[in-house]
This record gives C-alpha cells, structure tokens and sequence, in this order.
C-alpha cells in the first residue's frame, strides 16, 4: 500500500449563519483547501466526498455535494464529470468522508481526493424543526428499542431516561452514557466539567470556534443542568459552518512546492467502526 497525506485544509467559522447558504459555506471551505494546497484549481482531484446530515430541511434531500458544487465547476474550479459521492452517518460523516477519500488514494484509484463537510443546523424562523432533526440520527422505524436500551442502561447506573422538550434528544442519551460511565469506571461529574473548560479555554484562541470565552470548572458546574451531568458548558451549540480537506499520493506531493511538502500530514491510520 503506497502513503496518503493531506496537504491542504480549511475550515468556515462556526456559528449561526442564517444569511450563508449551503453553496456558500462549500466554497469558502473548499477554495480554502485548495489556498492552503498551494493549487490554483482542483483539476486533478479525481473523487469528492461530500458530507451533510439535514440539507433535506432546505427541499435538497438528494445529489446535495452536487448542487453545491455546481457554481465551481462553472467556474473551473472544480473538474466536469467528477463524481461528487455524497456521505451520511450523523456525527460521523466527517470521518467516513476523509475515510473513503484515504481509501481511494490509497487503493490507487486516484492521486488527488476531496473531503468536504457542510451543515447548516440553525433554521431561525422554525425553532421546532430545528430541535426536531436531531431525531433523525436514531431509528425511528423501531424508537422503542433506544429507548428500552437506554431506559436498561439507566436503570443499571441510576439514571432515568426521561428526554424531555427543553433539549435534544441526543444530550439525553450523551447524559445516560455518561452516567453508565461514570457508575462503570468511577468517573465524576467534575472531570467531565474539566474536559469541557479545556475545550472552552481553546475556543478562546481559534478564531473559527463557534464561543470564544473562558468557562472555569466552577462555572461549568454551576451552569444549567440539561440532563444530568451535563451543564450547558458540557453540550454542544447549534450551528452552521463546513471544514474540507485535501488528500494527496506521495508521488503527486513530490510535485507540489515545497512549503507545502514540508507541512503535509501523513496519514498512518484511519478506521471506521459500526454501531450494532
């Protein structure tokens, strides 16, 4: 098997875009890899993987990474008759996009692929719809079975699983893992409140971080309980925002400038794993 690396990436700031379309956060993901890969165009990118979870709120349930990346190929930024192979696997699907991007070079299929990632959670006049489609990372053709696994789980670590209106339905299921965890492995409410004001102080220094402020344990605490033990501080926000990397062969990174070979990543592993 021959190396892979990734050679270019970028990332939109994440926050609440409700006046950026999905066409624009692709582009300014993708032209940004593009920047940072030293290349003018895309034109030697033989695959895209183009992933997105809730574009079917916006009455674009199919061909999403194509009807994105329509105006690039217009523009020549994006090669004609490029197969654009759209992805989806809730919070995985950034990891199954670079995945199956790693594996086409990989596999020799290609020198140059693409690994894009674009969503747009926030819909600001449908405050329902937007609590609603995190429902659909479960199976709802047999929603009682998560919840008779869940309600299992909890009653072995003390926890009632009891989702409720205020919250999504995944900080309840995080809450019960984290419970189990917990009950399972002797972990405690302020180690979890530690990782969280980790994650926060660095926010503080990347300016595309969705908050960019100081969260202290104490603080993270104190917050509001969503479902216990997770506090606000602890959940994640709602938000838009897309990230795209560029993957590359080592025969095709001998050929790039310098600067960029000096900084590529290779990559040594990447692995996807099944939920059942």
């Amino acid at each position: 098997m021959r190396d892979v690396y990734i050679v270019g990436i970028e990332s939109t700031q994440f926050k609440k875009w409700p006046e950026k379309s999905f066409k624009d956060l692709t582009r300014e993901a993708y032209l940004g890899a593009l920047t940072d890969a030293g290349l003018d165009s895309g034109q030697d990118i033989s695959f895209g993987y183009f992933g997105n979870c809730a574009m079917h709120n916006w009455k674009q349930g199919m061909i999403r990474g194509q009807a994105c990346f329509i105006p690039l190929v217009r523009e020549g930024l994006f090669p004609e008759r490029i197969p654009i192979i759209n992805v989806e696997g809730g919070c995985a699907t950034a990891s199954m996009a670079f995945h199956l991007a790693w594996k086409e070079i990989l596999a020799g299929q290609a020198e140059v692929a693409l690994a894009i990632g674009v969503e747009k959670i926030f819909i600001p006049d449908n405050l329902e719809l937007t609590f609603s489609q995190y429902q659909e990372g479960f199976d709802n053709f047999d929603m009682e079975e998560t919840y008779e696994a869940y309600n299992e789980a909890g009653a072995r670590c003390g926890k009632d699983f009891n989702p409720g209106p205020d919250r999504t339905l995944p900080m309840d299921t995080y809450a019960t893992q984290a419970c189990y965890h917990m009950w399972r492995h002797g972990t405690t409410q302020r180690q979890i409140a530690v990782g969280a004001s980790k994650n926060h102080h660095f926010g503080t220094m990347n300016p595309k971080a969705q908050y960019r402020f100081e969260v202290p344990v104490e603080k993270v605490l104190e917050d509001r309980m969503i479902s216990y033990p997770l506090t606000r501080s602890m959940c994640a926000p709602i938000g838009d925002g897309a990230a795209a990397a560029i993957l590359c062969s080592e025969d095709y990174l001998k050929g790039l400038d310098s600067k960029v070979r000096e900084r590529a990543v290779k990559i040594r592993a990447s692995v996807l794993t099944g939920g059942k």
